[in-house]
């Protein structure tokens, strides 16, 4: 189960993991979780991530509503190559591990930043192993991720800014892209607030050769902003 977007090219990530490899050994320390929910931890990527990343990414099922960025088979060099480059801050893309096993992903959730005149949004994406799918995590992940993103996460990864730079602004909109037949995945965004914008027909096409309408989904910050008010009363 996912929502756009997806990692870089395979070609590309292999191309450049020599040049991007991590200096940070196996073995080092995890990183600290950026935000936690009831059951959950999200933290940025680390080398000992790369096998259990691969087998839950393994299943056909994973990458069905992905792009072909995100390849199947996804094989263990494909899973060490992505989280070499993720190595840098800012951490767009996010492991997922369940607080009882932190150092066992079971999924992943970004966002991939505007630029420009859009640099105040964020496309997000997310996706969830089969086996921890239909028990209400990847809500729960999705709501913990655009709670940090509207109020904690800047565009250099640090500490929350009190200036707003170019290149460097602050998230007031996100939104998702959708595969017609991603039903789930569209429940998860609903749930979290994100309003259904609007529908492109027969915009994309499954690695498996099959036509679909791309739904849309949007939301801001005051739109969330308000529905969390509406929940703290």
């Amino acid at each position: 189960m996912a929502a756009q977007p997806t990692p870089a090219h395979p070609a590309t990530m292999l191309a450049e993991v020599q040049a991007k490899a991590s200096d940070q050994p196996s073995d080092s320390a995890l990183p600290e979780p950026l935000f936690r929910t009831q059951r959950l931890l999200a933290r940025p990527l680390h080398p000992q991530d790369a096998e259990s990343s691969q087998r839950a990414c393994a299943p056909a099922s994973i990458t069905r509503y992905m792009s072909l960025a995100f390849s199947h088979p996804y094989t263990l060099e494909h899973s060490v190559a992505w989280i070499a480059m993720q190595k840098d801050a800012p951490h767009n893309n996010l492991a997922l591990t369940t607080s009882s096993d932190p150092a066992t992903v079971i999924g992943g959730i970004g966002l991939k930043p505007g630029a420009d005149i859009q640099s105040h949004t964020g496309e997000v994406g997310y996706w969830l192993s089969e086996a921890h799918q239909g028990q209400g995590m990847m809500q729960e992940a999705l709501a913990g991720f655009v709670e940090w993103t509207f109020l904690h996460r800047t565009g250099n990864g640090g500490h929350v800014e009190q200036v707003s730079l170019p290149g460097r602004a602050r998230k007031t909109r996100l939104f998702a892209a959708v595969f017609a037949e991603n039903v789930a995945s569209m429940r998860v965004l609903e749930r979290c607030g994100f309003v259904r914008e609007g529908v492109q027909r027969g915009q994309v096409v499954t690695r498996y050769g099959e036509v679909m309408d791309l739904h849309l989904f949007g939301l801001g910050k005051g739109e969330w902003e308000e529905r969390r008010k509406g929940r703290e009363q």
